[in-house]
């Protein structure tokens, strides 16, 4: 996939016409597929998606430290994965809200020789959301894909969220098409899961992910490429003393090897149980050799 930042001043000519897809896309769900998906199958025209450098919901009043699904890099490697052949990046500030639905379209989209658009049918642009799909319909033709369901619920960003939060996260993956996942460097902790011989993976986080409800939860830690069983813990520790702010470890079962500075992915497959406070630490170390044998067993089956 190409991927190319654009310049109102200096727009790329494009020989091609172009199906584009437009949205916000936090989360690549399964509704967002479908709308690229549409774009892919439409061999006539080359299969496009607009994207923005940061959330526009940042912008927004009390948006400074809005919570996401998926980071701009995120979103190029799902979309990639799913044969978009171009995706237009937009540089977000203050002054990018001052455009009105109409100099929207002339900046970002008219010079990009776009032939059809797809996008969701509540999708809104421009200042104070005021563009929507019949704006867009006097410049291109377009198609409008309704909201998907799945099983009788309605998948969307907000749901998705809020189902993490709970701690559901295999019903959000199943909302998602594909586990949640979050990405971080490992960083220096207290070093408390090696004195009891479970050493953790602390995450800094890289970007302001959606960190799923307190607890322990069953998935893959991805290093280098290559996905490690493990089990990963949200929440401050609290039997060997409580941190100041939530945060994830993960502990690679049998993976041996130094991961400090190392840039690994986290996968949330399912949750096993609460955070709980343990009487000792030979309580804690027992129902962490519990659940290292019984992820073992059941993800080694998928």
């Amino acid at each position: 996939m190409e991927v190319v930042s654009l310049d109102p001043k200096n727009m790329p000519q494009n020989k091609k016409p172009i199906t584009l897809c437009l949205g916000t896309f936090d989360g690549v769900h399964q509704g967002h597929q479908r709308l690229l998906i549409q774009a892919v199958l439409d061999a006539t025209y080359q299969s496009a998606v607009l994207l923005f450098d940061v959330s526009p919901a940042s912008f927004l009043k009390n948006g400074k430290h809005k919570e996401i699904l998926t980071s701009l890099e995120d979103k190029l490697r799902l979309m990639n994965a799913l044969r978009i052949e171009k995706a237009y990046v937009v540089h977000v500030d203050e002054g990018f809200f001052n455009n009105s639905p109409e100099e929207f379209i002339d900046k970002y989209i008219k010079p990009l020789n776009i032939e059809r658009i797809v996008v969701g049918t509540d999708f809104r642009f421009g200042s104070h959301a005021k563009g929507n799909i019949e704006t867009l319909k006097q410049y291109f033709e377009v198609e409008a894909i309704p909201l998907l369901e799945v099983d009788g619920q309605k998948v969307s960003t907000q749901e998705i969220v809020s189902l993490i939060k709970d701690g559901r996260v295999k019903e959000a993956g199943d909302l998602m098409g594909h586990d949640y996942e979050v990405v971080g460097k490992v960083v220096e902790g207290l070093h408390n899961g090696s004195k009891i011989g479970f050493p953790t993976a602390n995450l800094a986080l890289s970007h302001n992910y959606v960190l799923p409800k307190r607890g322990v939860y069953r998935g893959l830690t991805y290093v280098n490429g290559i996905p490690h069983i493990s089990i990963i813990n949200v929440g401050d520790n609290p039997t060997v003393g409580e941190l100041k702010k939530d945060i994830i470890e993960s502990h690679l079962i049998d993976y041996k090897g130094d991961l400090y500075d190392k840039t690994v992915y986290v996968v949330f497959m399912d949750r096993i149980r609460d955070e709980i406070k343990f009487s000792s630490l030979d309580e804690l170390k027992a129902q962490l050799q519990k659940d290292s044998i019984e992820t073992k067993e059941l993800l080694r089956r998928i």
